[in-house]
């Protein structure tokens, strides 16, 4: 995110603000990514009233934010937010997920998602890019460290 905000096309603006956690709480890897490019991170709930959309149900909200996903869905959950989200798309980042406290965490969040009716209709693993995939040390097989998940939610069928 290099670019500042603009307007791409005549439906689509590009806003230069990352999605965190409660108070725009990133992960690790996140934070060192706002630190070098100086990005405002908010949290859905702040995005969503910025943009005017504190009381609509949206059709698809895409999220590729580098394991900070943690944070921001298991917010975006506990304020009820993801109630209003048709379609969630998701880059799903595991690397740092050695501890089992990190471990309980991210299934906790994948749980959350469950209760909130979201249900997986694709699914990909990202394969054979450079530093993507990780040999692990309990296990000696390749296992990727990047999967994109596509979610529909049962409970907001369209009208």
């Amino acid at each position: 995110m290099t670019v500042d905000s603009h307007q791409h096309s005549s439906k689509v603006t590009y806003y230069k603000i990352g999605l965190g956690g409660e108070g725009g709480k990133l992960e690790e890897v996140g934070e060192k990514l706002k630190s070098k490019n100086h990005w405002r991170v908010e949290s859905f709930s702040d995005i969503k009233t910025l943009l005017g959309h504190k009381d609509k149900i949206l059709d698809v909200v895409k999220i590729d934010i580098e394991a900070s996903e943690w944070p921001a869905l298991a917010h975006m959950a506990q304020t009820g937010e993801l109630n209003k989200v048709r379609q969630l798309l998701m880059e799903f980042h595991v690397f740092g997920g050695k501890d089992a406290e990190v471990i309980r965490r991210r299934l906790a969040v994948i749980r959350m998602l469950e209760k909130a009716g979201f249900r997986v209709f694709y699914t990909w693993q990202y394969a054979g890019w450079p530093g993507i995939e990780r040999m692990t040390g309990t296990y000696p097989v390749m296992r990727t460290i990047t999967y994109e998940v596509s979610f529909v939610n049962i409970n907001l069928a369209r009208p």
